[in-house]
């Protein structure tokens, strides 16, 4: 953007720039009826329009010739333990991610823990979806079982919380639902997930805890509210 452009050209003005680690970023994307027609908003799904976004790291102690592009999968949680091996910190505290640095420089990145992503209900602070992405395969899983009460305004609420599983080096857009017909796969992928959610969350409540019926009264109240309720 031109805040951005604007930024680069002042530090480079003042001599900042040759001493200067430069990221771009984005801390999410934007739907545009790549999945629900008539609906663009954004933090309602685990879709690539959402979670994909840019993450660019400039050293300037680097040649142009030096720098890679990264063919693996990396996640905003390793910007903490890729800045500090750049600029030779010690971490003193435990992080998610992984260091890029090897990445950057044409190595395999090796990460204990698969990319993790989870859609939640911010009014409840409850898990909806967890989405797991490793080796070019995206599981998308629900959290919550049964289903909260979905409102009619938010179509992306809608969609049934049902297990979604996707190749993406073939299927980019996330159209091609494979959890019918690759099972085995998808429950190994969906042990993986809540291994890893334990693993890096382990004080996250049991979503199972909140899967209790709706008492006749709120399941009254929230249909006064406008909400959908499945019956």
């Amino acid at each position: 953007c031109d805040a951005t452009a604007d930024l680069l050209l002042l530090a480079q003005e003042q001599g900042l720039l040759e001493r200067t680690v430069v990221v771009i970023l984005s801390d999410h994307g934007e739907e545009f009826w790549d999945h629900f027609p008539g609906f663009s908003r954004h933090g309602h799904s685990l879709y690539g329009e959402i979670l994909d976004v840019p993450l660019m790291v400039f050293d300037p102690r680097w040649s142009p010739s030096g720098w890679q592009a990264i063919d693996q999968e990396v996640s905003l949680v390793d910007l903490v333990p890729t800045v500090a091996d750049l600029l030779g910190l010690p971490l003193t505290m435990q992080v998610d991610g992984v260091s890029l640095v090897e990445g950057m420089r044409g190595s395999v990145i090796r990460r204990p823990v698969p990319i993790l992503a989870i859609q939640r209900d911010a009014r409840r602070d409850l898990r909806i979806r967890g989405c797991l992405i490793a080796d070019g395969v995206k599981l998308i899983e629900p959290l919550l079982q049964p289903p909260l009460p979905f409102s009619r305004h938010y179509p992306c609420f809608n969609y049934p919380l049902s297990r979604e599983l996707y190749d993406l080096r073939h299927d980019a857009g996330e159209h091609d639902d494979l959890s019918g017909g690759q099972t085995a796969r998808a429950d190994s992928l969906a042990d993986h997930l809540r291994w890893a959610l334990r693993a890096v969350h382990p004080s996250a409540p049991d979503e199972a805890a909140y899967a209790q019926p709706l008492s006749l009264e709120l399941r009254r109240q929230l249909e006064a509210a406008g909400y959908v309720l499945e019956p």
